[in-house]
């Protein structure tokens, strides 16, 4: 850190301490305007409630959302059996 970087920091510190403030809270205070910040809140203060799920355009579809079950073909179960063997051991063998 410079000099002129300490002497910042140090300004700051001072600054936060007399406003009763913790540092953070006075560098983000100072990172917005208070404009911005006053629009915000009124914007969302005049805002009209909303429902928080919109209605349904459509019937939904009943049933739907599960696959049917495969049964793994034998190279996929050779595949994870070699896994298994090469990082526990073999099958129902723990090293």
């Amino acid at each position: 850190m410079s000099e002129e970087e300490a002497k910042a920091h140090a300004a700051l510190a001072a600054q936060a301490q007399a406003l009763g403030l913790a540092e953070w809270q006075l560098r983000a205070a100072l990172a917005v305007p208070d404009n911005l910040i006053r629009d915000i809140v009124n914007d969302n203060r005049n805002r009209q409630p909303t429902k928080a799920e919109p209605e349904p355009s459509a019937e939904p579809v009943r049933g739907g959302g599960t696959t049917p079950l495969r049964v793994p073909s034998k190279f996929e179960t050779d595949l994870v059996d070699r896994l298994v063997a090469h990082h526990v051991g073999g099958p129902n063998q723990i090293k």
